[in-house]
């Protein structure tokens, strides 16, 4: 008999390695896009081997997705700048000289994990291949973004980003971080006004409170996969295994148990 316990418990613990790991429902990413506040964003370059030092402002604007990877048994957050497209604009120097953020910074080759809450730091090596060490803090529609690179040699520039952005033409109109039944009350108050480009109830960024905006607000409530606004704010529900699959174990694991009894 105590062979035939032994063998179930194998049973039910093979079959249920197999089973829960696909059974996990990975959240979808969530991606918002973001624009710089140029008035605010700047890039400190300074060292190399000319010993320079130039404060560059920031104009243009990225893509911030976060999501779960699946690393068994657990979702593990995650973050990623894409589509960065973003200048680096010098103040202080004479030269009429433009540089490509991403290319400098490598933000869109940096991997982001999750520090704290609605904190991500994000780590790799920037243009000239030196590491890099970055911090975005979210704050309903703002991202902060702060760090340094440690190029580690006097031949190589050093780069320390200071810049914030906001959510480009987001739903969330009362500025909670959420798209929500809220966000509704704030359009229909403004409906028909004309207001400044990318105003609360102005989606579109257009300067005028329509149906358009509406339309934007409702569909960036579908994204909530569910209409709850937790989900739009990127808090995911934890998966569990199908209730299908807890049957099958149960009737699969009892079989060693019946052959025992019929002996």
């Amino acid at each position: 008999m105590s062979r035939c316990l032994a063998l179930s418990g194998l049973v039910i613990i093979g079959l249920a390695t197999l089973a829960v790991g696909p059974s996990f429902a990975q959240p979808p990413d969530i991606l918002h896009h973001y624009r710089f506040d140029f008035d605010r964003s700047t890039v400190i370059q300074s060292g190399g081997f000319a010993g320079v030092y130039i404060e560059h402002k920031l104009l243009g604007d990225f893509d911030f997705i976060t999501g779960y990877e699946y690393d068994f048994p657990n979702l593990v957050p995650y973050a990623r700048f894409d589509n960065v497209d973003a200048e680096m604009i010098p103040q202080n120097d004479p030269r009429d000289w433009v540089f490509d953020l991403d290319q400098s910074l490598n933000l869109s080759g940096l991997d982001g994990t999750l520090a704290g809450p609605n904190l991500w730091q994000f780590t790799g090596v920037e243009g000239q291949g030196a590491p890099i060490e970055l911090e975005a803090q979210l704050d309903g529609r703002w991202l902060y973004l702060t760090g340094a690179s440690h190029p580690g040699c006097c031949d190589y520039f050093q780069y320390e980003i200071n810049a914030v952005a906001h959510i480009a033409w987001s739903a969330d109109f009362n500025d909670d971080g959420y798209v929500d039944e809220g966000d509704f009350g704030v359009w229909r108050s403004m409906y028909g006004q004309q207001v400044t480009p990318g105003s609360p109830g102005d989606a579109t960024g257009d300067g005028l409170v329509d149906a358009a905006d509406y339309t934007m607000w409702r569909d960036q409530m579908e994204m909530s996969s569910g209409g709850g606004s937790a989900a739009f704010a990127g808090e995911a529900p934890v998966p569990e295994p199908a209730t299908p699959v807890l049957m099958l174990l149960g009737v699969v694991g009892a079989l060693p148990l019946l052959r025992c009894r019929r002996r």
